[in-house]
């Protein structure tokens, strides 16, 4: 699959079972390949969370947060019980 010239944007090797995303070379199940800048992969889980799990241009994971300063960095606030 290719979409606004980007070449190998999403790839399956059925044969090998694995999925490439930016890359048609993969090495494990899931290949993510980024090149420019912004952020490698992010998830949210609700349309207002400050991202549960990011991973930035740097190598910095975050769990909840969108901005780690350190290699892993969880933020985690328990909830209130009322």
């Amino acid at each position: 699959m290719e979409g606004n010239n980007v070449a190998n944007l999403l790839f399956a090797d059925g044969g090998r079972d694995e999925i490439g995303i930016g890359t048609n070379a993969t090495s494990a199940r899931l290949h993510v390949v980024k090149t420019g800048s912004g952020d490698i992969f992010q998830v949210d889980d609700e349309s207002a969370d400050t991202s549960p799990f990011i991973i930035k241009s740097d190598g910095d994971v975050g769990i909840g947060t969108a901005s780690p300063t350190y290699k892993l960095h969880v933020n985690y606030i328990p909830p209130t019980n009322n």
